[in-house]
């Protein structure tokens, strides 16, 4: 799968508004991040992807939640090489949408994100998106 040019923007334009500080997505944000971006760029099937250092597998809480365009893997910081994500984690897992929803209400995903905050996120990412 080749990558979308338009994709691989708006994760630079949101990276640029995590760093401004207007929204704050990690320590327990990326699953809800990823969900979001999944579901509001269907049309670019981008695959769910669990990154886990080998030392830590744990499938329903994963140290880190992406999305793969084929090419590149994306999260709230813009778009990652594969292999320095591969080197950082270790594991890299695709999964399915509803897996990752189940997880994302499992008791040990990391609380410090803020879920109020989502819908915040939601249209802030829905502006960068439509904006375009």
């Amino acid at each position: 799968m080749e990558t979308n040019p338009k994709v691989k923007g708006y994760f630079e334009k949101i990276a640029e508004l995590e760093l401004q500080s207007k929204f704050w997505v990690n320590s327990g944000g990326c699953g809800v991040f990823a969900l979001l971006m999944a579901d509001l760029l269907k049309e670019d099937k981008l695959d769910i992807v669990f990154c886990q250092p080998e030392s830590r597998i744990t499938p329903l809480a994963p140290a880190h939640v992406m999305l793969d365009d084929g090419t590149y893997l994306y999260d709230c910081h813009g778009a990652h090489e594969k292999d320095s994500v591969e080197m950082r984690y270790g594991i890299l897992m695709k999964v399915q949408r509803e897996f990752l929803k189940k997880s994302l209400n499992a008791n040990n995903w990391n609380s410090m994100f803020d879920r109020k905050t989502a819908p915040k996120i939601k249209k802030m990412v829905e502006k960068v998106i439509n904006s375009n």
